[in-house]
């Protein structure tokens, strides 16, 4: 397969649905079908969704809430969200139901969502009146309660809840559509809705409620047009989540609070979940444009739904800094293919353009893009780099997991780590090797090498970590096109390694530390590879690892054996760090096997998350001794 990414990167399209067999989404499905579908999910996947009747309608149908949660065993933070309060939104059911689905039964693909946070997901807050908008008057709007006028049932839900109730922007006559009831709370739909946001209060971190129409990301207050005291943390993840939207193709929203953006309407559930509930980040959505109005075509909910699902993804994992996890689906409890790893580049590219650039620097034998990413928040370009690479040796996954840890900790966590990206530029390429890699994941988990032909045609690719240009070949001439360190038929006989030795070179007055990924055996290695002796300045190298290694201790992390590559491991000669110290001449050349050898290449996922955390604080320490030896105004 190829899954490269054009020269001019695209936005990354819309995750494509996984239906079941009884729900799609070029459809609305009746109240009686969303919640057979509910139940279904419930019975098919036990072990991550519930359905709970929080209560019952006027007319006595089933308030069905899904819980999805794959463990944690209730500890974890929460996500309420809810739609169809007004009956003839029909497309905010939809998109309750796409997040449904895709946490479900897309749950392989989106199980970073469910690994970190329980999902409570009401579909429709009003059943009465949203079946009565498909049976009988497709514009309704209100419950369907009785009240004083015989002639006008119904109370518009979203003016009912008791925070600043009736006083501004609400009805008190039956017959008006903003009618807010006789009393707050008159609605058994409403009443029932804030008995279960009462009750997880202390949970529920986030509150999504979803309307149409008009393109708006609302947050609080709708009673009054002075503004919360964090109205620039919820305007700031709006714009994230709405960023997110444009890349996936969708439209920009306007964003802003309720009564500035709209009109003042008091008694809305948005401004009780964040006034009385204390969910401090509470949102309503209107989807789609004025077009189509409500009447929104059937034809349009996959594309509608689809495209606004990353801005779900962005909104969960920016809702809570102090345990933040990267936008679209990058965690570190799993192993992400090469196209994801592209995607998420792009998508960081996308939100902070301002540290984040991205450099095609080639493709891979069978049509991959080689991508790395430069972040840097200072020095107009005279700031000395650093390069990165993981992913040479295809087996190796927890080298790219490394790499995109570091991206992770140096972008969306810069105001922590800006001290690293102010001084030193960064230079990351996660994978290095992505034929390879992407055939260790589908084809032979203990591939090793590139995918290229070779004069063999039984025994295809070349060991790229044996294929730089610096005494290559030295060590064993008879190698093989059959064994796993079979260097090449001439040295950078492979694109990947002629891409990587031509962006160093283009960099290499600049570059001043290079740092390889791979695994495994617990050890941080210097030149030389070709030979037992040592470089003239083993002894700044070493220093500097043993600084390194103390860090990652620290931290947790097991004592790392240092040395040279020969003396240590064995002769391999045509390894990069020989060749970026020996003819790019990056002095600071180092690789990095992580981990023990308990597991070997195949370590376990739980296993991710802490040799990454654990390791980055030696990461942290490279970065410190390049900004103390060479920031720019020392050069």
């Amino acid at each position: 397969t190829n899954d490269s990414i054009p020269d001019r990167l695209e936005p990354k399209p819309p995750i494509i649905p996984k239906f079941s067999r009884s729900i799609a989404f070029n459809k609305y499905y009746t109240h009686d079908e969303i919640n057979t579908y509910l139940r279904q999910l419930a019975s098919s996947y036990p072990s991550l969704a519930t359905v709970e009747s929080i209560g019952k309608s006027y007319e006595g149908r089933d308030l069905l809430m899904i819980k999805i949660s794959s463990g944690g065993s209730g500890t974890r933070p929460a996500i309420l969200i809810d739609a169809g309060i007004h009956a003839r939104e029909w497309i905010a059911p939809a998109m309750a139901l796409y997040i449904i689905n895709q946490l479900v039964e897309n749950n392989a693909a989106n199980s970073d969502l469910t690994n970190s946070v329980d999902w409570y997901i009401l579909p429709v807050v009003n059943p009465d009146g949203y079946q009565y908008s498909h049976t009988t008057s497709r514009l309704w709007r209100k419950t369907r309660s009785p009240t004083t006028s015989s002639s006008c049932p119904g109370v518009d839900g979203n003016r009912n809840f008791d925070y600043h109730w009736m006083e501004t922007g609400a009805s008190s006559s039956p017959c008006a559509e903003t009618f807010a009831g006789s009393r707050a709370f008159s609605e058994p739909e409403t009443a029932a809705l804030r008995d279960f946001a009462v009750a997880n209060k202390n949970k529920i971190k986030l509150y999504l409620t979803f309307h149409s129409y008009g393109n708006y990301f609302l947050y609080p207050w709708g009673y009054t047009s002075a503004l919360p005291s964090d109205a620039s943390t919820l305007h700031s993840l709006a714009q994230q989540a709405n960023q997110a939207h444009v890349s996936a193709g969708g439209s920009s929203y306007t964003i802003g609070s309720s009564t500035n953006v709209l009109y003042a309407a008091a008694g809305g559930s948005d401004d009780y979940m964040k006034g009385v509930a204390g969910i401090d980040l509470s949102y309503t959505m209107e989807f789609t444009n004025s077009i189509y109005g409500f009447q929104f075509p059937a034809s349009q909910i996959q594309t509608t739904v689809s495209r606004f699902f990353p801005a779900v993804r962005v909104a969960i994992f920016n809702h809570d800094k102090a345990n933040y996890t990267p936008a679209y689906g990058i965690s570190f409890e799993r192993f992400y293919s090469h196209r994801d790893v592209n995607y998420y580049l792009h998508d960081l590219e996308s939100i902070y353009p301002e540290i984040v650039s991205l450099e095609k620097i080639g493709k891979s034998y069978e049509g991959r893009d080689l991508i790395a990413i430069k972040i840097s928040s200072g020095g107009g370009g005279k700031n000395p780099v650093i390069l990165i690479d993981g992913g040479t040796h295809a087996r190796e996954w927890i080298s790219v997991s490394m790499t995109l840890y570091i991206i992770h900790q140096l972008v969306e966590y810069n105001t922590l780590n800006s001290d690293l990206t102010t001084n030193v530029d960064w230079y990351i390429l996660p994978v290095a090797n992505p034929d390879g890699y992407e055939f260790s994941r589908t084809s032979d988990r203990m591939w090793r090498k590139t995918r290229s032909l070779t004069y063999n045609p039984t025994c295809r690719g070349v060991d790229p970590n044996r294929n730089f240009g610096y005494h290559w070949n030295e060590g064993d001439p008879d190698i093989t096109a059959c064994q796993e360190d079979y260097p090449g038929i001439r040295e950078f006989s492979e694109v990947e390694t002629r891409s990587l030795r031509d962006f160093a070179m283009a960099y290499r007055h600049k570059i001043k530390l290079y740092l390889a990924f791979h695994s495994f055996g617990g050890s941080i290695l210097y030149p030389w590879g070709f030979t037992s002796e040592l470089p003239s300045d083993w002894k700044t190298l070493d220093d500097l690892a043993q600084r390194v290694n103390r860090a990652h201790m620290a931290a947790g992390g097991e004592n790392y054996t240092i040395g040279s590559s020969t003396n240590v491991l064995y002769l391999g000669a045509g390894g990069s760090d020989d060749y970026m110290k020996g003819a790019v001449g990056i002095n600071l050349s180092y690789t990095v096997e992580l981990t023990n050898t308990e597991y070997g290449f195949i370590l376990p996922e739980e296993l991710i998350y802490p040799t990454v955390t654990r390791f980055f604080a030696g990461v942290q320490e490279f970065g410190n001794y390049i900004t103390e030896n060479f920031q720019a105004t020392k050069n």
